[in-house]
């Protein structure tokens, strides 16, 4: 359930971008690897990371 709600708030941000210049692989990796995103819900908050080795650490606190 968390994943979902991590992956789901990922596409959310990406979403209010839609009509700008499309990113390569290269610039999407720049933008995301190694900047923590700290999100939040009614129910929750948390930070993930992407990581250069392709792994994600993630925290969440709340229910």
């Amino acid at each position: 359930m968390k994943a979902m709600t991590v992956s789901g708030l990922i596409m959310l941000a990406f979403a209010s971008g839609a009509y700008a210049a499309p990113l390569t692989g290269e610039q999407l990796k720049s933008e995301l690897v190694g900047h923590p995103i700290h999100w939040k819900s009614k129910t929750q908050s948390g930070v993930t990371t992407y990581k250069p080795d392709g792994t994600v650490e993630a925290t969440a606190d709340g229910d």
